[in-house]
């Protein structure tokens, strides 16, 4: 009924404005809606401070409203950080909410807001500039998946801000069910891999992920990976699973806690692993540790395999992909030998 008495009043502004528009030339609900959008905050009070947030529609002001008791665990794991210097990767921030409390609960804090939705850009950043907190919260409009360095297809399922279960790169919903959307657009995206190598992005202690479905794609890399892990467990039947792309987030970081050792190079995993306090060998070609990406807070026990004293090495910030000099001394040469298992 409500519905109702709401659809007839628009129809009837609607037809005002049309007669509006012959008369004046002027459109009186484009003035209006620019009216009304600079009345849409919602102000609440997070850890005794106040906040306000851009809520120009009830599913926003909704979210906002219930920030504190919709996820109370994700509130209480983010109250639970206790790094010296917390890194925090927002992966699906949506509204920015829980990147904003996070930044408001700790102070030696700095947060990357993933959100690549069209819909809710606009009122994740204005949401971090309202509340002053632009220098401890960055946006990463670049979608994570398991396709490296491609322009894949974005799939909304309306065009409601604030809204979620989109998916990127696949054709199928958080159900994994076909996707039904009403707003598709091609943008770029990458693994979490290769945004760690670029050494753009500082390497998070804390991740959250709520990308709708496609949380398993983001973590385990691309088809390069597979076709690697193939070829050791082919080498290695006897002793050896091959689970490269089989399993979800949750899944390969209980791998992880369960491992006596990890066996890895410069990854996202590896970055899991020293959260976990894993003893960690970790193999280093033509970049270095010393540039800062070296697992933090890993086991007493971890190893660093390199070539020191190479005069090509570092051959630059990032390393490339195949060796300039043709020798590929950095990785051939590393000493085996010296690993403590």
């Amino acid at each position: 009924m409500k519905h109702q008495i709401i659809l007839i009043i628009f129809k009837l502004i609607f037809s005002i404005n049309f007669l509006i528009i012959k008369i004046t030339k002027k459109d009186f609900l484009l003035k209006l809606k620019e009216f009304y959008e600079s009345k849409c905050y919602t102000a609440i009070k997070i850890l005794n401070k106040n906040l306000v947030f851009f809520t120009p529609n009830h599913l926003t002001k909704w979210l906002v409203n219930t920030t504190l008791t919709k996820e109370p665990e994700t509130i209480n794991w983010i109250n639970n950080f206790k790094k010296k210097k917390i890194i925090f990767w927002d992966i699906g921030a949506n509204l920015g909410l829980y990147s904003i409390y996070a930044a408001i609960k700790h102070k030696n804090i700095f947060i990357y807001s993933f959100e690549p939705s069209v819909n809710n850009l606009r009122i994740l950043s204005r949401n971090i500039f309202i509340n002053n907190l632009e220098k401890k919260i960055i946006i990463n409009q670049i979608p994570l998946t398991n396709k490296k360095n491609k322009y894949l297809t974005m799939s909304q399922r309306s065009f409601i801000e604030g809204d979620a279960l989109n998916t990127f790169g696949e054709k199928f919903n958080f159900e994994g069910k076909k996707m039904k959307s009403t707003h598709n657009y091609q943008i770029y995206g990458t693994t979490i891999d290769s945004l760690v190598n670029t050494k753009s992005t500082q390497l998070p202690n804390y991740i959250k992920i709520d990308v709708d479905g496609i949380e398993h794609l983001i973590l385990l890399g691309g088809k390069e990976d597979a076709a690697i892990a193939e070829q050791v467990y082919q080498l290695h039947k006897n002793n050896t699973i091959n689970l490269c792309g089989k399993l979800n987030l949750n899944q390969s970081a209980s791998i992880i806690q369960q491992s006596h050792k990890v066996i890895t190079s410069d990854t996202g995993l590896m970055h899991i692993a020293a959260a976990y306090k894993k003893d960690i060998i970790s193999l280093w070609g033509n970049t270095i540790p010393e540039f800062g990406m070296g697992p933090y807070f890993a086991g007493k026990n971890s190893q660093i395999l390199e070539v020191k004293n190479l005069s090509c090495r570092p051959c630059s910030k990032l390393g490339y992909k195949k060796c300039p000099k043709g020798h590929f001394k950095c990785m051939n040469d590393i000493d085996f030998k010296a690993v403590q298992f």
